[in-house]
């Protein structure tokens, strides 16, 4: 240690009198004790595997045995407990990217890519010819409830077609990446693909959801005789199932891309990313834009409120800091959260989501009921029918034709039903 940095204390009150050698830091403190870096400069004892660089060259936190120190960047070491979970706590990502963690690919489950991409295929390949043979049979069907059930098939294979497309990016993205994800990891969950797959994916599902619920509905109906006017009336009950799919179709649209519109971002960005800046964590939240902030004007004895929306505090940033002090930077959108960028349905109470979250999910619940009901309402309708004595030749027939309309639009319920396992 530098000899100025010592002070001696002698102690006449002692017998012989005693020379005591103190070390002062720049706090003002003296003590007997110290750790000598390998700059020669001191630190005291209670600062050393604390996790930050205390000495300047790290020498106080290398060989901590809990601790863990980051490859490059910055800070120079962090907890043990910070490995691995999830979060980049080293500047650099080797506490995340490193060997134990399994974070190298995108998709967990290796091989996965190639399946996602397989079925991606073939949900849109079979999904593009139930649309084009819905149509047709729009064209050909004379019976206005058999074109009303066609037409409703038709666009629950839009809502599937666009899942299956989901699946070919997702997967197609994970062969780009390859074992390089990892470094790259908020370059994706930030990016613009990210983003469209997020709104692909949460427009495909409830597409299919909510058109699913509608087709359950008219069909429980329709067997409970509850439709008889309004089937005889064709052009009407045409008018109005193209009308109730225009405006599901809107309410998917408007419910998949309101997350990422700019005025609605302090309800759905948890963070914004900043590649190089040292300032803050690659990834900060709104509290350390805050608490930044707050230390600013801390220093600068600035006495007025702090403001704790996104637009302020960028504001208050960019306006403070030079460009080059905090680089280019990204929001993280609601889509970015997960690697495969779907719905993020189970938030906690402080995500700024919860509520959006929450009631979409209540939704999806109250159609997921709906539509268990109703066909278990048909299904015993139909089995009764079927049932009864002196069923003439052309009722069976009808009957008949109501069961494969059943079975298949039950079989379209439950894979659609199926592809909303991954968003919960």
């Amino acid at each position: 240690c530098p000899a100025n940095d010592a002070i001696y204390e002698i102690n006449k009150r002692s017998d012989p009198v005693t020379l005591t050698k103190l070390l002062k830091f720049k706090d003002g403190n003296l003590s007997q004790m110290a750790f000598a870096c390998n700059n020669s400069r001191c630190v005291q004892p209670n600062l050393i595997c604390n996790h930050i660089d205390d000495c300047g060259d790290g020498s106080d936190e290398k060989d901590c045995i809990l601790s863990f120190r980051c490859e490059t960047g910055f800070p120079k070491s962090i907890s043990k407990t910070e490995i691995c979970n999830g979060v980049f706590d080293c500047s650099d990502g080797s506490d995340e990217c490193g060997k134990g963690c399994d974070n190298d690919r995108m998709l967990k489950i290796r091989g996965f890519q190639y399946t996602a991409i397989f079925f991606g295929v073939l949900s849109t390949s079979l999904n593009s010819y139930t649309i084009y043979q819905g149509t047709l049979m729009l064209l050909k069907c004379q019976s206005a409830n058999l074109r009303v059930n066609h037409f409703f098939m038709t666009l629950i294979g839009v809502g599937d077609w666009c899942m299956g497309l989901y699946l070919i990016f997702l997967g197609s993205s994970d062969v780009h990446y390859g074992t390089e994800y990892c470094p790259l990891k908020y370059e994706w969950l930030t990016s613009k693909t990210c983003s469209f797959l997020g709104v692909l994916s949460t427009f495909g599902s409830l597409f299919s959801l909510y058109i699913m619920t509608l087709i359950s509905l008219y069909r429980a109906l329709s067997v409970a005789g509850k439709l008889g006017k309004l089937l005889s009336n064709e052009k009407r009950i045409l008018q109005l199932a193209a009308g109730i799919g225009i405006l599901i179709a809107t309410l998917a649209i408007f419910l998949s891309v309101i997350p990422l519109l700019p005025s609605f971002r302090d309800y759905f960005s948890n963070g914004i990313y900043y590649p190089e800046v040292k300032l803050f964590p690659r990834l900060a939240d709104i509290n350390s834009h805050v608490s930044f902030v707050e230390k600013y004007k801390e220093i600068s004895n600035d006495t007025s409120t702090t403001s704790k929306n996104w637009v302020d505090l960028i504001e208050f940033v960019e306006s403070h800091l030079k460009k080059e002090d905090f680089g280019e930077s990204t929001y993280q959108t609601f889509y970015g959260n997960n690697a495969v960028c779907i719905f993020k349905y189970f938030v906690k109470n402080s995500d700024p989501q919860y509520v959006f979250s929450l009631a979409i999910t209540i939704l999806n619940c109250f159609c997921i009921i709906t539509i268990t009901l109703c066909y278990s309402y048909v299904v015993y309708k139909t089995q009764m029918e079927t049932d009864v004595k002196g069923i003439i030749r052309d009722d069976k027939r009808q009957i008949s034709n109501q069961r494969k309309i059943q079975i298949k639009l039950f079989l379209i319920a439950i894979t659609d039903l199926l592809t909303l396992i991954p968003f919960y």
